[in-house]
This record gives structure tokens, C-alpha cells and sequence, in this order.
């Protein structure tokens, strides 16, 4: 077997890997809306019974803490991926090149700064995690997260990569967004 693929760290594989971290198994757009949904549940009975009782430190807090928490999703889910891609860009274009054999992972690394250049071997058994998205692969190794655009392969090819991965990992999760 020898598949290659490549991803070109853009905002799209970005902001993929942030809301996964942020939502493991979960649809990010919903368990979003279902967070804000509930946190706008619980301002509006503090501010009901800031109404009825006045206003109580206590209850002034925990309003403060609900818009807080409000603003701090909101500002993961929306800005954190942009942020991050604005300080990947000052540093070059980043892409990924990956070379799947029988027993490891050949990736290519490149950018174009051009001091960030090289490449390197994954073993499978140093994979910890895989997660496949719609559109991305992603091979967590310790804490770097490696992301194959699925687009550059085929799907034949990915079914077969895909079916390959499974048998090395119990690790490896599918999420449907």
C-alpha cells in the first residue's frame, strides 16, 4: 500500500482541528447553539430574580460570570481559529505532505519561509488518535495534530487508507459534521 495525500494548513483545517478540540464527538454548530442557548436560559432567570429580589451581589456575579462565559464560546468558537491562522500566515504558506506505506508514515513538511522545511517518519504506533471529519484526517501523535485533506486522495484510495487505520488503532472516530 502506498497512498499520498496533502493538506495545506489553511482556515478551514484550522478551524477544524480547534472546534474539535473544543466539541470531541459532537457537531461544534450545535453543541454550540445548545450551550449559548442554555447559558442565554440562565440570564434571563438571574435577571428575573435580579428584577424580583434587587439587586444581590451574589446574583450581579453570577450575571457578570453567565455574559463572561457567553463571550468566552463565543470568542473560541469564532476568533481563536482566526487568530491562529493570521500568526501561521506571518510565519509562510505551511503544507503537508504524506506518504502512507505498510509500516509508517513518510511526511514532508514545508513552508515557505523556507527555514521550516524537512521531513520526517510517524510510526502507526505512535498514533494516538484518529478522527475523520467530512473533509480531514487527523493523526494525533502526542500532542501534534497532523491533518490530511481527504479532497487529495481518492475514494477508493480513502476507504482503503481509512479501513487500513482502523485495524491499527481502536482509537479512531468518525464524526459525522
Amino acid at each position: 500500500m502506498k497512498i499520498k495525500a496533502s493538506c495545506v494548513y489553511d482556515y478551514d483545517a484550522i478551524k477544524t482541528v480547534q472546534r474539535l478540540n473544543m466539541y470531541r464527538k459532537a457537531n461544534p454548530k450545535y453543541r454550540l447553539t445548545m450551550s449559548l442557548g442554555l447559558i442565554a436560559l440562565l440570564f434571563f432567570i438571574l435577571l428575573a430574580e435580579c428584577i424580583a429580589f434587587g439587586f444581590v451581589p451574589l446574583l450581579v456575579i453570577l450575571l457578570v460570570c453567565d455574559i463572561f462565559f457567553c463571550a468566552l464560546l463565543l470568542y473560541l468558537y469564532f476568533l481563536a481559529p482566526k487568530i491562529q491562522i493570521k500568526t501561521l500566515n506571518k510565519r509562510g504558506k505551511y503544507e503537508n505532505f504524506y506518504e502512507f506505506c505498510e509500516e509508517n508514515v513518510l511526511l514532508k513538511y514545508t513552508s515557505t519561509c523556507g527555514s521550516d522545511n524537512g521531513e520526517t517518519v510517524i510510526k502507526y504506533t505512535d498514533i494516538t488518535k484518529i478522527r475523520e471529519t467530512k473533509r480531514y484526517l487527523l493523526l494525533s501523535v502526542g500532542k501534534f495534530v497532523y491533518i490530511v485533506d481527504k479532497s487529495t486522495v481518492s475514494s477508493e484510495e480513502m476507504k482503503a487508507l481509512s479501513g487500513f487505520l482502523k485495524g491499527i488503532t481502536d482509537k479512531y472516530t468518525v464524526i459525522d459534521y
